[in-house]
């Protein structure tokens, strides 16, 4: 990836640079000086600039400021001869030391507040365009809040000289070359406050800033912008998980503040897609800062996904991005030459803009488009034929892999596209789109014969990300992280659906079967990784978590499970419960610990925030190619039984339409409306409504994938279903292979894991048993279990019976009335089926045969062992949320 664990080694001894550089909180006179636990934190941080600045400031949790990322400006307190300062420590307690914040929860405003002896100290600064966007202009408020009964005398130490830290309602006491004093008497139960200015981007002096107006107004206008422009985008009205909505809001203006406009040397101006939003990228720690060739296109074609289209046609327009993104550049990175080309067609679908396309776009998209063709291996016979050649797009050593070739499947496709467009003017497109879609055929085979020649070769039912022995999955450590942004680089398999991708295959038909593997060996090999986290992408089966959490579950939109359908958003809600700073994440990161923030192993990363909010977009309404809308896709069934409606605004779709909607629940009803135009027939395709449709007032029902589809035209519909509050949670299905159970010794008992979803009640399990050698088996045993491992564990949480006459001498599916409160989402647990008294008459269960991707296994008698070889169990759990029957 474009700068991914090969820098990590490198972070710890960037970080100690910038933290010697940030250790500056210059002491002011009257001896304020902060302890060195009070230095600025460099593992937590966040930018604070605006939307083109090509540097921005930092900030960090207990409120300094470094305008220039040499030198921090800190804010500290002298009572009565004691001086106070935060304490940004690493450790468990610096949440409950210090709080962090965004301003309105989302707006790119941090506010800090820590305890200063009797009284509370509160630091907050935003950044506004001032001057006839002339200049940056920081802007800090010192707010001092006194609880107790007696006024307090205070000096308010500042790390930085006025001329510098420009005072706006107040004349210092003293002064020193980096240091500033402000005399404060706060009366008993009220608060004062001390603004300042400084000047971070532009040209302005202190005389222009002090004249330009103050905190207040300010605010009032940099609130104003960005809310006004995420009004002119897709986003959430109303959602169940009020933090999620927060969070996408927040991330839209961190990326917005990421953007850069640089002279492109042509006379013209650069507007760039930067992976970070900090220092050039010179600077250390902050090595990010630049436009990546992979991470840019996904970048831009969320805006379009959004409706920015004014800055995505700006972006992909800029030479800079014509550059740089249409070849593989760094390490390589192969997948970049395909990912250049998606963003157009789909600037294209949403806007029918063709005013972009001139002659010499045209030949430059047809030029990338042929060195995809370029970057394929040519060798028959050899097994890496019709591949994509070696890549490093991971930061890995040279392998062959997966990602790569999914997304030259997707960036064909959509060249395909662009040029049955261009066929309408100029016939000779047509044997581009001809060629296009031969190459993608072409790709899909080779893929496919790749994908299916290593699960071979490593006897599994799923795949990962490597298409040969790559170091990458060396050492039996858990790689499912390199899976999941396998899936988020290439935005296949789903967004390749939405865009036409025909192409079917092992990428396609075993993804349940990947994922429910990775998944299972993230269990059984990497317990520091908690459920709904893909995990980091550094430290293997220690690693924690990465910004790209949400990009890696939204392709599981694809999926034919409606669990895994809602996984995208809860991989988002683990990232909100888990950020290195408000609303931010590092590219990796690891655990804090309980009290304390996440800690950055690499840089902020605006791409992953990107994939974030696509996760979000998307799960709750996607865009097909050819008009209309696919709502509802990945939305939790706990969000539909919340009693809170689900609420999009100014969704863009094809055509340059726009449309709004809302889902609403009344009982087993759910209701649809949608407002505006979606061009096209509207699939409402909830997880909750698989196979538990009863009726619906519009429209018509697919039951096995829970859709109803209304026709164009129609805008509203109420669809009943069943059971608003169960689900089940299918494992295997096939009769290919049965394993014994019920004997006095070897395979006294079998179990089958499954992991649980977001209901915590387990109401009964079905299984496809059989009983063989003869007559006279006692009644088969099922119990639950927690597992370590993917092995059961401790005593049973729940166990009953099924009598030996409901299983017949043939494949019979039989319910057991298996009941227990408190699963717990994410968690892993065991079916373990015996015999009352175990014999020579026993019994068998169906199974897959081989390759199982969860966790099958028996009880010798002596301990229980895995037989994953042998496939997985014939399962169903089905699940409910007692708290709501």
């Amino acid at each position: 990836m474009s700068h991914r664990p090969k820098r990590s080694a490198a972070l710890a001894a960037a970080a100690a640079v910038l933290a010697a550089g940030l250790t500056a909180l210059a002491p002011a006179p009257r001896a304020l000086a902060a302890p060195p636990a009070a230095s600025p934190n460099p593992l937590h941080y966040l930018y604070l600039g605006w939307e083109g600045d090509t540097s921005k400031p930092l900030t960090f949790p207990g409120g300094a400021v470094s305008l220039d990322h040499k030198k921090a400006i800190g804010y500290g307190l002298t009572i009565g001869g004691t001086t106070y300062a935060p304490d940004e420590t690493e450790n468990t307690g610096l949440r409950d030391r210090i709080s962090w914040t965004l301003a309105e929860g989302y707006l790119p405003s941090p506010v800090s507040t820590w305890n200063a002896g009797p009284v509370r100290v509160t630091v907050q600064h935003f950044a506004h365009r001032v001057l006839d966007d002339s200049a940056t202009a920081v802007y800090t408020r010192v707010t001092v809040t006194n609880p107790t009964a007696t006024t307090q005398q205070a000096t308010l130490g500042v790390g930085a000289a006025p001329s510098t830290e420009i005072p706006l309602t107040a004349k210092p006491s003293g002064t020193g070359t980096d240091s500033a004093d402000y005399a404060l008497s706060i009366p008993a139960g009220k608060s004062v406050s001390t603004d300042f200015v400084a000047r971070s981007a532009g040209t302005a002096d202190a005389a222009q800033l002090t004249g330009a107006g103050g905190f207040n107004a300010h605010y009032s206008a940099m609130a104003a912008y960005w809310k006004g422009r995420l009004a002119q985008t897709a986003v959430p009205a109303s959602l169940p998980e009020e933090g999620l909505a927060t969070m996408y809001k927040a991330e839209q203006i961190i990326s917005w503040m990421t953007t850069a406009k640089t002279p492109d040397g042509q006379g013209g101006t650069n507007h760039e897609l930067r992976s970070s939003g900090g220092a050039p990228a010179n600077a250390p720690f902050h090595g990010y800062d630049v436009v990546y060739s992979h991470d840019a296109p996904d970048i831009a074609a969320q805006y379009i996904r959004e409706g920015d289209f004014d800055l995505a046609k700006k972006a992909l327009t800029s030479r800079i991005y014509l550059d740089r993104s249409s070849v593989p550049d760094h390490h390589p990175y192969l997948d970049a030459p395909s990912k250049f080309l998606y963003p157009y067609a789909l600037y294209l679908r949403y806007t029918g803009d063709q005013s972009i396309f001139t002659p010499a776009l045209k030949a430059k998209i047809k030029a990338t488009a042929h060195l995809v063709q370029d970057l394929r291996v040519s060798e028959p016979g050899s097994p890496y034929d019709g591949l994509i050649k070696e890549s490093a797009t991971f930061d890995n050593s040279p392998s062959h892999l997966a990602v790569d070739n999914m997304a030259a499947l997707y960036g064909l496709t959509s060249y395909a596209d662009l040029a049955a467009s261009w066929s309408a003017a100029d016939a000779s497109w047509q044997s581009e789109r001809t060629w296009a879609l031969g190459q993608a055929d072409s790709v899909g085979a080779a893929l496919d014969r790749a994908l299916t020649a290593r699960m071979d070769a490593t006897g599994s039912g799923g795949y990962n990300a490597c298409l040969d022995a790559c170091p990458l999955l060396g050492n039996g450590n858990y790689q499912g992280n390199w899976l999941g942004t396998t899936f988020m680089m290439s935005s296949l398999p789903w967004d390749g659906r939405l865009a036409g991708v025909e192409a079917g295959g092992v990428w396609k038909d075993k993804l349940d079967a990947s994922v429910r593997l990775a998944f299972s060996q993230r269990a059984r090999t990497a317990p520091a990784i908690p459920a709904h986290s893909w995990g980091a992408w550094t430290n293997g089966a220690n690693g924690y978590g990465t910004v790209y959490n949400g990009g890696a579950g939204s392709q599981l939109l694809a999926s034919d499970d409606p669990e895994l359908r809602t996984e995208a958003v809860a991989d988002l809600r683990w990232l909100l419960d888990n950020q290195t700073a408000p609303m931010q994440w590092g590219e990796s990161f690891s655990s804090g610990g309980g009290g304390t923030w996440n800690k950055n192993l690499a840089d902020l990363e605006a791409w992953g925030l990107s994939t974030n909010r696509k996760a979000l977009l998307e799960a709750n309404v996607s865009v097909p190619r050819g008009g209309g809308v696919i709502i509802g896709r990945g939305v939790p069934t706990s969000w539909l039984t919340s009693g809170k409606p689900v609420s999009w605004t100014n969704v863009p779709v094809d055509g340059g339409r726009r449309i709004g909607f809302t889902l609403t629940r009344d009982g087993n009803k759910v209701s649809l409306s949608v407002t505006g135009d979606p061009g096209g027939p509207v699939a409402l395709s909830l997880p909750a409504f698989v196979d538990d449709i009863v009726s619906t007032t519009a429209g018509t029902v697919d039951n096995a994938s829970g859709t109803v589809t209304l026709p164009k035209g129609t805008s509203k519909v109420t669809v009943t279903v069943g059971d608003l509050e169960a689900s089940r949670i299918t494992g295997a299905q096939s009769t290919a292979g049965h394993y014994t159970f019920g004997r006095p010794t070897d395979q006294v008992r079998r179990y089958q894991t499954f992991t649980a979803g977001e209901n915590t009640r387990l109401d009964g399990v079905r299984v496809s048993l059989r009983r063989i050698g003869g007559t006279g088996q006692s009644p088969v045993t099922v119990s639950l279990y927690r597992t370590s491992g993917l092995k059961p564990t401790g005593s049973p949480l729940a166990t009953t019976t099924i009598p030996a006459s409901a299983v017949g001498t043939k494949d019979t599916v039989v319910k057991a009335a298996l009941g227990y409160d408190g699963l717990v989402d994410g968690a892993d647990y065991a079916v373990v089926l015996g015999q009352r008294t175990p014999g020579g008459p026993a019994y068998e269960w169906a199974t897959s045969g081989q390759r199982g991707v969860q966790g099958f296994g028996k009880d010798t008698g002596s301990g229980w062992t895995p037989e994953p070889a042998l496939g997985d169990a014939w399962l169903t759990a089905e699940t409910s949320r007692p708290a709501q029957r």
